[in-house]
């Protein structure tokens, strides 16, 4: 059947994929890709699986190296010269979603400049950076998922406008010229909504179900208030693509105020309006300084900056345009760094994140979005370190003279050790003593320990520890296996990594067990379960409770590489 004939048949979804067919293999929807998804979500799948199925694209494992030793991913470990290694460091799923947005970014930003593709795509990569910091501070658990979800909700749209274009741009003019709602004018145009395509052809291409149901638009007011996790994801997706896309799609989608569209996310997520503020403005950011590495065109994350008649809107414009426009231009003062979007971000309210695994296929992992802070010079042999040393008990370094914690090269040197200590398949207690040792001497947390199941499953029990005062952090860390009352149970037999920043906050007053902070004496601390497939094992401990000195993002980054580590080596062993 020929093209025209479906076409006066206006058979739209028959027409849309004879077009696909034509354009032939894709690079976002190839067999290499979908091989990297199904790998990656293989509970049984190993590291070095993944890594040869990458290294298989040339082009794909360029960039993956080269973003894998971006500053925002590598802080302190040494160039990552192999695509195995980099899978280790950062994870299954980011690495999946890397690949992910890689060959979106290569499929589309480059054609039809007409329908404004670049735009569109800068859009995607936009929401999906903003949908993974909502998520952060909605504690989400399936994050790096909520992640897919945000750079594949306007696929119907890019689908459309790559394949159709000529449908395209008739609803985007009719849109205007009739100003009719955009969803009408779909409707008029396709006979259907370009959300519905979108879904047919991600279902024909093998696409998770939950990326898939999460395409279809959101309206607050018909799908009432929010009851579980599918409905909090389809929230912050639609609402967000959404509030991203007025500020470049050339079109305004049924002509929302961005102002109404973060008061409804607000309403959705629980998130202040002004965090949610700030969560845009810091993934923008973060996008911006990325942008380069992932290959794509800077001067499409700048928005229009057009007065259109809701200041709201125009204000974000503005400032968007200003901080895109200073990367491109030489010697111009830098735009807003990681390190103060992460200032900022950990004076928000709702920061407390509960993340999960770096390694195991199974779980989501956090490390794209940790390590948002330089690593700071090591002082020379002759410095005074005294005003470090002598930091009274209990008070925090002052945060206009941050002290240094960690050190990237004992870091890496104890990193290499552990995988010595897997390749020999050496005794699990003498590698979780060298995670340890990498945690507290490495990292620089001040206390580490690690904490056992028993083989009935009943308690738990706090059998190593580094650092001073152990003896109590020890037995603070035994207990009763309760998940439903006991947050360390909760963690262990879900597998899931916890970061509380604060214990004294109410939300988590009642999940940590009685007197653990009297006893304990952190203020804050991190968590991460390991398992033995669907068996649970036990968790690492960090706090730096001599101190009170904050837990960054760097060192949550660093306690989440060593966890990977015992994954891993508990993966191998099968």
């Amino acid at each position: 059947m020929s093209e025209k004939t479906l076409d006066d048949q206006d058979d739209i979804l028959a027409l849309l994929t004879q077009r696909a067919e034509k354009q032939g293999d894709l690079p976002i929807f190839n067999a290499s890709l979908n091989k990297v998804r199904r790998i990656s979500s293989d509970p049984e799948s190993h590291a070095m699986e993944l890594a040869q199925t990458i290294m298989k694209d040339a082009n794909l494992s360029v960039k993956l190296l080269r973003i894998a030793n971006s500053p925002y991913y590598n802080r302190g470990l040494g160039k990552i010269s192999s695509i195995a290694r980099s899978v280790v460091l950062l994870g299954f799923d980011t690495i999946k979603n890397l690949c992910l947005t890689l060959k979106l970014l290569d499929s589309f930003q480059d054609d039809h400049a007409a329908v404004g593709m670049q735009q569109m795509v800068a859009r995607a990569y936009l929401t999906a950076g903003f949908v993974r910091d909502i998520s952060l501070k909605c504690r989400v658990k399936e994050i790096e998922e909520a992640y897919i979800c945000g750079l594949c909700h306007n696929l119907g749209d890019i689908a459309v406008a790559y394949f159709l274009p000529e449908k395209f741009n008739e609803i985007v003019a009719l849109q205007r010229s009739g100003k009719i709602p955009w969803s009408q004018a779909q409707e008029k145009v396709l006979g259907t909504s370009t959300a519905k395509l979108g879904q047919h052809l991600a279902t024909t291409w093998n696409f998770p179900t939950r990326v898939v149901g999460n395409m279809r638009p959101y309206d607050p007011e018909l799908e009432g208030a929010v009851r579980n996790r599918d409905q909090l994801t389809h929230a912050m997706v639609s609402l967000s693509s959404a509030a991203v896309g007025s500020l470049y799609t050339p079109y305004a989608e049924d002509g929302k105020p961005l102002r109404a569209l973060f008061q409804a996310l607000s309403e959705a997520t629980g998130i202040r309006v002004d965090a949610l503020e700030s969560s845009l403005n810091d993934s923008f950011q973060m996008s911006c300084e990325l942008a380069k590495e992932y290959g794509l065109n800077q001067r499409v994350l700048q928005p229009s900056v057009a007065e259109t008649g809701d200041p709201f809107r125009d204000k974000f414009a503005r400032e968007f345009a200003f901080v895109a426009s200073a990367q491109l231009k030489p010697g111009a003062p830098p735009a807003a760094t990681p390190e103060a979007a992460s200032s900022k971000r950990a004076g928000d309210q709702g920061t407390t994140t509960l993340v999960t695994s770096a390694a195991d296929p199974k779980d989501k992992t956090l490390n794209t979005v940790l390590g948002t802070e330089k690593v700071q010079p090591r002082p020379s042999a002759g410095a005074d370190t005294t005003a470090q040393s002598s930091a009274p008990t209990g008070v925090a370094p002052p945060k206009s003279a941050p002290v240094t914690k960690g050190d990237p090269m004992m870091q890496l040197s104890i990193i290499q050790e552990i995988t010595t200590l897997v390749t020999e398949s050496a005794p699990l207690n003498k590698l979780f003593v060298k995670i340890l040792e990498g945690i507290h001497r490495g990292v620089g947390f001040e206390r580490t320990a690690l904490t056992l199941i028993s083989p009935d499953r009943s308690n738990y029990i706090g059998r190593l520890a580094l650092g001073e005062n152990t003896e109590p952090l020890k037995l603070q860390l035994s207990g009763v296996m309760r998940e439903r009352v006991d947050i360390f149970a909760r963690v262990m037999l879900e597998g899931t990594d916890l970061f509380i920043e604060d214990t004294s906050e109410g939300s988590w007053t009642d999940a940590i067990k009685k007197n653990f902070v009297q006893e304990s004496g952190a203020s804050s601390f991190i968590i991460a379960g390991i398992r033995a497939g669907h068996k649970p094992i036990g968790m690492f401990y960090a706090d730096n409770a001599a101190t009170n000195y904050p837990i960054t993002p760097d060192m949550r980054r660093g306690f989440l590489q060593f966890v990977a580590q015992a994954r891993l080596a508990i993966q191998v062993r099968g």
